[in-house]
C-alpha cells in the first residue's frame, strides 16, 4: 500500500436559507500507478453516518474512473434539502437509497461533464399538490447522470413507479402503476427539467368519480414530451378495446377503445380523444380543457353513439341483472358541461341532448319496437337536471295484443320523480285509445288516469277473446278512469257505448236455435234473439279491480228481424274475465325471440 493522501473539509453556508454543517474527509491510498484506494465519510451537523464511501480509483487515458458501493443515510440530509426548498414543504417523509455500487467518471478536460451510474429507490410519504394529495409514491429506477453546466440523467426501461392513495375532491385513484416503459433522457438547465419518452405505459386501479363510476385500466402514452419541470407536455393517449374493468353503479362495462391526444400549455390540460368499440357498435368524440390555475374546465361529448343492431344493450356490460334489454336501433347523445373548482365544492353547468332511433326490445314478453324521441335538457350544480318538455312515437308494444301508432307528449321532471303527460294516443282494437293530460309520480303510491277509447272494432274485441262463436260488428267509445295504487291498476264505474248507428251480434251456437227445448228456456229465448240482435244502443258498465278481473255489465237495446222485425229487444249481460291470464295465454303462442330477431332485420335493411 502507497502513501496516505488525508483531505478534511466543513461546508457551512450559514446564510439565510441553509444553517447545515457538513464535514467531510476524504482519504486517498495509492495501490499501484495511477490505481488507489479511496475512503470518503461525510458528516452533516455531526451526525457521522451520513455517507460512507470505500471505491476504488483507476486513471484512464482521459481522466479517472471510480467504483465503489456506499453506505447512505438520506435522512441526514434532509434538512439541507429542506432549508434549501428542493423539497416541498408539505412533504410528511422522504426515503432515498442507493442500491448497488456507484460509477463515477472524472474528466481531465474541466468542461467534460462528471458521469455518475447508479440505481436510486426513493419512498416518498403524503405529499398535496395543489388540490391533489398524494398519499405516497415508490420509484426505483438505473440512472446514469452527466453533471454540468447542464445536467442529464439517462432512466433506464427498468424504472418501476408506483404512486398510490390519490385523493381530490371529485376523484380519488388507489393507485398509478408503470406496466411498460421505453426510457427516458432527462435535461436540467436554467429552463428546468424537460424530456421525451416514446413508449409510457400506465396502469389505474380503481379510478373513482365517488359517486357510481369505478374505472381499472391500462393507459399508453406515446410520444410523451414534456418540458420546464412538467409545466408543459403533450402525448399520445389510447386505451385498448376491453381492456379497461368499468363499473357504473355495480354493474361491469364492456369497454370502447380510446385513442387521441392531452397536453398542458400555460396551466391549461386538455384532452381530445375518440372512444370506439372493436365492432363498431360505440362512437363519440370527447374534447375536455381544465385550467389548473383558475379551476375552470369544460367537456364536450358529440357524436356519442350506441348501436344495437351491432350489440344488444345488455352486451354492453358484464353483468345484466334487469328484465328488460334493447336489441336494435340507435342511441345518440351529445353533452358540454362547463364547471368550477372551488375551494369548497365544484359548481357546474351545461346541456345535453339524447336521441333515441327507432329502438327495439323487450321487457319479460313484452316487446316494443320503433321507439325514437329527443330529450333535450340542462344540468347544473345548483338545481340539478331540468329536461324540456318532448314527445315520443312507438311503433309497436305487444302485451299479447299490438298497440301501435303509439305518441304522445311529455316532460320528465328529475328531482320530482314524476312525469306529465299529454297527447297520449294509440291504436288499438281498430281504433284508438286517448288518454287525459296525467301527471305520473314514480315513487308515489297512487297515480291516477282518464282512458278513452274511441271507436274500438267489436271484432276484433272477438278475436282477442277467441270469441269463434259469435259474430260481431259495429264499435264502442267511452271513458275509463285507471288508478294506480301500490303496483295495482283498477278501474271503478268506467263506462262504455256504442258509436251510431249500432251493430249487429250473430251467436252461432253448436246446437240449432230451432231445438224446441231451448225454445222452451229462457236460454233458449236469448240464443235466438242474438242469432241476429242488430242493436241500436250498448252501454256497459265497466270495472277492474287489482287481481285483473274486467266485469263488464252490459245492456243492449235492439231488434231481431228474423223473428220480430217490430219487437223490440232488451238483453242485459255480464261478462267477466281475467285480462293478465288472457294476455298471457295470447303472449305464450308466440315467441319473443323471433319477434326480436325480425324487427331487429328488418330495421338492418
Amino acid at each position: 500500500m502507497g502513501p496516505r493522501q488525508h483531505l478534511a473539509f466543513s461546508v457551512s453556508p450559514n446564510d439565510i436559507t441553509i444553517d447545515v454543517t457538513i464535514d467531510v474527509t476524504i482519504d486517498v491510498d495509492a495501490v499501484d500507478d495511477g490505481d488507489y484506494e479511496a475512503t470518503v465519510h461525510a458528516a452533516v451537523d455531526g451526525n457521522a453516518d451520513a455517507l460512507s464511501l470505500a471505491s476504488t480509483i483507476r486513471r484512464t487515458s482521459t481522466g479517472f474512473l471510480i467504483d465503489g458501493t456506499p453506505e447512505f443515510n438520506f435522512s441526514r440530509w434532509l434538512p439541507l434539502l429542506e432549508s434549501t426548498g428542493l423539497l416541498p414543504d408539505e412533504l410528511s417523509s422522504l426515503k432515498v437509497a442507493i442500491d448497488g455500487p456507484v460509477t463515477l467518471v472524472l474528466h481531465d478536460d474541466a468542461t467534460l461533464p462528471v458521469a455518475v451510474t447508479l440505481r436510486v429507490s426513493l419512498d416518498a410519504g403524503p405529499l398535496n399538490l395543489g388540490t391533489v394529495t398524494l398519499g405516497s409514491a415508490e420509484i426505483s429506477a438505473a440512472l446514469e447522470i452527466a453533471i454540468a453546466e447542464t445536467t442529464e440523467i439517462n432512466v433506464s426501461p427498468e424504472l418501476n413507479l408506483t404512486l398510490s392513495d390519490i385523493e381530490a375532491q371529485s376523484f380519488a385513484v388507489t393507485s398509478i402503476s408503470t406496466t411498460q416503459f421505453s426510457g427516458v433522457q432527462l435535461t436540467n438547465d436554467d429552463d428546468g427539467w424537460r424530456g421525451d419518452i416514446d413508449h409510457l405505459e400506465l396502469a389505474f386501479d380503481s379510478l373513482t368519480d365517488r359517486e357510481s363510476l369505478v374505472v381499472s385500466t391500462p393507459v399508453t402514452f406515446g410520444k410523451l414530451r414534456f418540458r420546464n419541470n412538467a409545466a408543459i407536455f403533450d402525448a399520445e393517449i389510447s386505451i385498448i378495446s376491453n381492456a379497461a374493468a368499468i363499473s357504473w353503479d355495480g354493474n361491469g362495462i364492456v369497454a370502447p377503445g380510446v385513442k387521441g391526444d392531452v397536453s398542458l400549455q400555460n396551466n391549461r390540460l386538455t384532452a381530445s380523444l375518440v372512444l370506439a368499440d372493436d365492432e363498431g357498435a360505440v362512437t363519440s368524440d370527447v374534447d375536455a380543457l381544465h385550467d389548473l390555475a383558475t379551476g375552470e374546465g369544460s367537456i364536450s361529448v358529440t357524436s356519442a353513439a350506441l348501436s344495437f343492431d351491432q350489440a344488444k344493450l345488455s352486451e354492453h356490460f358484464l353483468q345484466w341483472p334487469y328484465a328488460w334489454d334493447v336489441v336494435s336501433g340507435t342511441w345518440t347523445t351529445d353533452l358540454k358541461i362547463d364547471w368550477v373548482v372551488g375551494d369548497d365544492q365544484t359548481e357546474y353547468s351545461g346541456t345535453m341532448t339524447h336521441r333515441a332511433a327507432a329502438l327495439a326490445g323487450n321487457y319479460t314478453d313484452y316487446v316494443f319496437s320503433g321507439l325514437s324521441t329527443t330529450l333535450a335538457g340542462n344540468i347544473d350544480s345548483a338545481s340539478g337536471v331540468r329536461f324540456s318538455p318532448a314527445s315520443i312515437e312507438v311503433e309497436l308494444i305487444d302485451v299479447g295484443l299490438p298497440l301501435k301508432q303509439i305518441t304522445a307528449d311529455f316532460e320528465l321532471h328529475v328531482e320530482q320523480q314524476a312525469l306529465r303527460v299529454q297527447n297520449l294516443s294509440m291504436s288499438v282494437l281498430g281504433g284508438t285509445l286517448l288518454v287525459d293530460p296525467f301527471r305520473f309520480g314514480l315513487e308515489e303510491e297512487r297515480n291516477d288516469l282518464v282512458l278513452r277509447p274511441q271507436s274500438i272494432q267489436l271484432q276484433f274485441m272477438a278475436a282477442l277473446a277467441e270469441l269463434e262463436s259469435i259474430e260481431l260488428s259495429g264499435s264502442l267509445s267511452g271513458v275509463l278512469p285507471v288508478t294506480i295504487l301500490n303496483g295495482s291498476v283498477t278501474i271503478l264505474d268506467g263506462r262504455l257505448e256504442n258509436d251510431p248507428p249500432g251493430g249487429v251480434i250473430r251467436y252461432l251456437p253448436g246446437a240449432s236455435a230451432e231445438d224446441a227445448t231451448e225454445l222452451d228456456s229462457g236460454i233458449g229465448l236469448v240464443s235466438r234473439a242474438l242469432g241476429n240482435f242488430q242493436f241500436d244502443s250498448l252501454t256497459s258498465d265497466v270495472n277492474y279491480t287489482e287481481n285483473g278481473d274486467l266485469m263488464l255489465q252490459m245492456k243492449l237495446t235492439g231488434v231481431n228481424p228474423d223473428m220480430d222485425a217490430n219487437q223490440p229487444v232488451i238483453l242485459n249481460l255480464g261478462v267477466e274475465n281475467n285480462i293478465p291470464q288472457l294476455l298471457r295465454s295470447l303472449r305464450a303462442t308466440r315467441s319473443i325471440e323471433e319477434i326480436l330477431e325480425r324487427i331487429s332485420g328488418n330495421q338492418a335493411r
